[in-house]
């Protein structure tokens, strides 16, 4: 090797002078291109991605270059990132707009509908005033979903600040079911709150934390919180069939606080089991707008446990019905 390495060293020393500058700038040239490729041309490609999405393209993402280990390749990955959750973002907000425009005109042209045959029963108490009651309940129908749409709008925002204090969650519970309690009644529904878990928690090798009627405290909403809960405890309700029971058990395990609302309905698909949280969504058979509602009453849900930084999520309960499970963080203090 070494008598190969004297006989390069003397060929390139036999070379002019001027040839060997023009070698190395060459050399030095190409290197300079192949780098200036290397760096522009990612680039190059993040710059077209930014203005194709500025102009509205929203399916557009970076591609060759979020394999990369360098600092391009994270660019290109929070590139992408980005474009995918403002895609949703734009794309929730369309969706909820078109459900929106969609919800309210079934309700506004029953009550245009109604306007109409008012005016041609003139004299005819009685059907005028049946009438009337329909005018009225679509009025209240049309308030409960703007009421709704607005309290959606407002927890979408993440900028939004809202009033915390130390809730006590074990009083707030028991509020919401007495008052819930009132519309169970209709249909002749019994509410029972469950403290002692213990037995759900044996299915799965689990350990209880036993609170009984200690106190619970969050750092929190207290309106979220009961907005949340009993938006699901109504839902409930409202697809239990009568002389049921639904069950609202509370548990602590570890650093988390379990609320788990079963029905003695029908339950839902389980494909459909992660849409019922979406704005609007109702399930084709066992759940039809029959039922009355606005159809926002779980997205508000989802929204206020997020904002506590919780979980929610159903699951379809093997005896049959459905089972909403509620998490949230148990502060320090509880412990």
């Amino acid at each position: 090797s070494q008598l190969v390495q004297k006989k390069f060293v003397g060929l390139l020393a036999s070379v002019p002078f001027t040839l060997r500058i023009a070698l190395v700038s060459l050399i030095s040239f190409i290197t300079c291109l192949l780098l200036s490729r290397t760096f522009s041309k990612p680039l190059i490609a993040i710059k077209r991605a930014s203005s194709a999405l500025g102009k509205g393209n929203l399916s557009t993402r970076l591609s060759g270059f979020e394999h990369r280990s360098d600092e391009f390749g994270d660019v290109a990955r929070s590139f992408n990132q980005m474009a995918v959750q403002l895609e949703n973002n734009i794309s929730a907000h369309q969706r909820l707009l078109c459900d929106v425009s969609h919800e309210l005109r079934s309700p506004l042209t029953r009550l245009q509908l109604a306007v109409d045959l008012i005016e041609k029963n003139i004299g005819n108490v009685v059907q005028q005033k049946k009438h009337i009651n329909r005018c009225e309940t679509e009025i209240d129908l049309l308030d409960e979903m703007i009421s709704d749409v607005l309290t959606l709008s407002r927890l979408e925002n993440c900028n939004i600040s809202h009033d915390e204090d130390e809730v006590n969650l074990l009083n707030l519970v028991r509020r919401v079911i007495d008052d819930c309690q009132y519309l169970a009644n209709e249909k002749d529904i019994t509410i029972e709150f469950i403290y002692d878990c213990q037995y759900l928690a044996n299915e799965k090798d689990i350990t209880i934390e036993f609170i009984g009627d200690s106190h619970i405290f969050l750092l929190g909403n207290k309106k979220l919180l009961a907005s949340a809960l009993n938006n699901v405890l109504n839902n409930a309700v409202k697809y239990s069939p009568p002389q049921s029971n639904i069950t609202v058990e509370l548990m602590v395990r570890t650093d988390q606080i379990y609320l788990i609302i079963a029905d003695q309905g029908q339950g839902v698909p389980n494909h459909v089991l992660k849409q019922l949280f979406m704005p609007f969504f109702r399930v084709a058979d066992g759940r039809e707008r029959i039922t009355g509602g606005t159809g926002l009453g779980l997205a508000i849900a989802q929204l206020a446990v997020q904002q506590h930084q919780g979980e929610i999520y159903a699951e379809n309960y093997k005896n049959g019905g459905l089972k909403v499970y509620i998490k949230l963080p148990l502060p320090d203090y509880n412990k």
